[in-house]
C-alpha cells in the first residue's frame, strides 16, 4: 500500500539563517539606481538585491553555509575573509561558474537542475528577474495587465527574440521620439545655445471682477534640486532652483513673469542674493487653491463654481510657456 503522507520538504537556506545586515548595505547602493526600475515606475518594487537572496535561500539546502551562499550570491571574499560588500549585486549578474554551483545544489535536492520558481503576485517583477538569472524555470503573473507586461518586457521577450530586439527597440524609440519633437516642437521652443530645464503652463480663466486674464496655477515652481553629497555627508543643496514670479498688471489686465534664480533660502524660499536680504516664495502668489481661484490683479476671489463653468463652456485659455534656461558654454 502506497504511503499517503507527502514526502517531506528539504529544509533549505533561509529557514536556517539570513545575511539580513549585508543584504540592508546592498539595498542601500540599489535606491535609485535599478535598472529594472527605468523600464516602468511600480510602487514597492522589491529590491534585486533581496529578491535574489530570497530566491537562493527558498531553493539553496541548510548544509550551505554563508560563506557559500555569499558566494553564490556574486559576493567575493576580501583577505580578511569577509565577503567584499562594494560590489553591487543589482549590477552583477552571477557568473556561470556560479549558476552551474546553483544547479549542482538543486538537482542533489529537488531531483531537478532547474526547479520552478513560482510568483503568482509578482508586481513590478524583481523575484521572477533574479531567478531568471540564474537560468531557473519561472512562472509569474499578477492581476495587473501592466505588471505583466513589464515583466514580458523585462525577461520574457529579450530571451525570445535575442539582440535583434535591441535593433527594433532603438528603431521604435527614434520614430516616438522623431514624432513627439515634430508634432510638439511649437509648444516646447527654445532658443540656439539654450537648454531648457522645465516648462511651465496653465489654464486661465477672466476674472469675473476686474477681467484680467487669470493663469490658475498651485505653484510657480519650475526646477528645485536638492541632493546628497554621499553617504554619512551632510546633505548638499545646489543653486539651480527656479521659479517664475508673477507680477500684477491692471493696467493691461494680465500677469507678466519673471525668472528668478537662486540657492535654498529658508523654508522653501529662494535666496536671491547672497546677503539674503531678498527671498521669494513661489508658494505665496498662487493662483487656485482647492478648486477655488484668485486674481493676482485686483484680490479677488473666484468661485470654483465659476471656474467649472468656464471649463464646461470650453472658455479656459492658457498662457504661453515660461521655461528655466541655462546657457550653454
Amino acid at each position: 500500500m502506497t504511503d499517503p503522507r507527502p514526502t517531506p520538504r528539504p529544509a533549505v537556506f533561509i529557514e536556517k539563517i539570513f545575511p539580513v545586515t549585508l543584504l540592508n548595505r546592498q539595498v542601500y547602493y540599489e535606491h535609485g539606481g535599478n535598472p529594472f526600475k527605468g523600464l516602468h515606475r511600480w510602487y514597492s518594487r522589491k529590491p534585486l538585491s533581496f529578491s535574489r537572496a530570497s530566491v537562493l535561500g527558498s531553493l539553496l539546502p541548510d548544509s550551505v553555509t554563508m560563506e557559500e551562499f555569499e558566494y553564490l550570491l556574486g559576493l567575493n571574499r576580501r583577505v580578511d575573509g569577509h565577503a567584499d560588500s562594494t560590489t553591487k549585486l543589482y549590477k552583477t549578474p552571477p557568473s556561470p561558474e556560479r549558476i552551474k554551483q546553483v544547479h549542482d545544489l538543486c538537482e542533489q535536492t529537488w531531483g531537478t537542475r532547474t526547479p520552478t520558481v513560482l510568483d503568482a503576485f509578482a508586481g513590478g517583477g524583481s523575484i521572477p528577474f533574479e531567478a531568471v538569472r540564474y537560468g531557473l524555470n519561472v512562472l509569474a503573473s499578477d492581476l495587473n495587465p501592466v505588471a505583466v507586461v513589464t515583466m514580458k518586457a523585462a525577461m520574457e521577450y529579450p530571451l525570445k527574440f535575442g539582440p535583434d530586439l535591441q535593433h527594433d527597440i532603438d528603431k521604435w524609440v527614434k520614430w516616438v521620439g522623431d514624432e513627439a519633437e515634430k508634432r510638439l516642437g511649437e509648444f516646447f521652443p527654445s532658443e540656439e545655445g539654450e537648454t531648457v530645464q522645465n516648462y511651465l503652463w496653465a489654464h486661465t480663466v477672466v476674472c469675473p471682477s476686474c477681467e484680467s486674464v487669470v493663469p490658475l496655477s498651485p505653484n510657480w515652481w519650475l526646477s528645485k534640486t536638492s541632493n546628497y553629497a554621499g553617504q554619512g555627508q551632510a546633505r548638499k543643496v545646489t543653486n539651480d532652483w527656479y521659479a517664475v514670479k508673477p507680477i500684477p498688471n491692471l493696467v493691461e489686465k494680465r500677469i507678466d513673469f519673471e525668472l528668478v534664480q537662486g540657492s535654498k533660502g529658508k523654508g522653501t524660499t529662494i535666496q536671491i542674493t547672497k546677503s539674503n536680504i531678498e527671498n521669494f516664495q513661489p508658494n505665496e502668489s498662487i493662483t487656485i487653491n482647492r478648486g477655488e481661484g484668485k486674481c493676482l490683479n485686483c484680490g479677488n476671489l473666484i468661485p470654483s463654481d465659476y471656474i467649472d463653468e468656464c471649463l464646461l463652456k470650453k472658455e479656459f485659455g492658457y498662457i504661453p510657456r515660461v521655461s528655466a534656461r541655462k546657457m550653454s558654454l
